[in-house]
């Protein structure tokens, strides 16, 4: 899966241009460094929780706000880049007792939401399905929750993925798409994005030689990640990032497989 990624130093990052990445099919093919031998039988091992990005030094301002001072998140990536160190993919899997099903699972840490909606901390993933050991599908996070993709004979060396640019929403095919951005204050609130989704893969690629794989384990963060959501003409809303842990497609991922 090829995803347009910069380094940080506990988790990848996009810039602002769209993304795509290179995820094997077999996780534990991948990098039998990084997945032991459980992983293969479908039974992740306990972690302590993962680490979130760090800045270099001490001098990084501390002002920096989706509402006051957003300029300066550019800055504090190019510093989190500085430090060379390699992007990090965590990962988790998932077995399904009834059908033998096993989902692996991908989990991707941005450190500024840069579209319609605005907040720090963004978590984003995709999900790749398999039957009997055989690749059936993959499901990839979006703005309103996961699209499903069927495997296909192109995407047998592993699927590919665009990453949106500003807004790190996953898609199986290089584009620009129409979205939707939905908001909770006084209820629940959904409007059609302004700009569209660019998703083209005109930046960066990272393979999975260009990136480190970590198991995302142990009890999920009960707050939310970042400072809070904000949306254009909006303002602060009652949305919370929450950590995957927290989320159903991470409890019970194969729900995003059609019937």
């Amino acid at each position: 899966m090829h995803v347009h990624a910069s380094r940080a130093r506990a988790a990848p990052r996009c810039r602002r241009g769209s993304a795509c990445t290179t995820l094997c099919a077999d996780a534990p093919l991948c990098d039998r460094r990084a997945l032991p031998a459980a992983a293969s039988r479908g039974l992740p091992r306990a972690q302590r929780a993962p680490r979130r990005f760090a800045a270099a030094g001490n001098d990084q301002p501390a002002s920096a706000e989706p509402n006051a001072n957003a300029a300066l998140y550019p800055s504090i990536e190019q510093q989190l880049e500085s430090t060379n160190s390699r992007p990090i993919v965590y990962w988790h899997l998932a077995r399904q007792p009834s059908t033998g099903r096993i989902a692996i699972e991908y989990w991707f840490f941005y450190l500024y939401n840069d579209f319609y909606d605005k907040h720090e901390a963004d978590w984003e993933g995709v999900t790749v399905f398999l039957d009997n050991g055989v690749p059936i599908g993959a499901s990839y996070s979006q703005h309103q929750g996961r699209k499903w993709t069927p495997w296909t004979t192109s995407t047998s060396a592993g699927p590919t993925v665009y990453v949106a640019r500003g807004s790190h929403a996953n898609y199986p095919t290089a584009g620009r798409y129409a979205i939707r951005v939905c908001w909770t204050l006084h209820g629940r609130h959904c409007s059609p994005a302004p700009n569209l989704d660019d998703a083209r893969g005109t930046g960066a690629a990272v393979a999975p030689s260009a990136y480190d794989l970590h198991e995302l384990g142990g009890t999920g963060y009960t707050g939310s990640w970042g400072s809070g959501n904000y949306v254009l003409g909006i303002g602060l809303t009652k949305d919370r990032i929450s950590d995957p842990r927290r989320r159903s497609d991470y409890s019970d991922p194969f729900a995003a497989i059609p019937p």
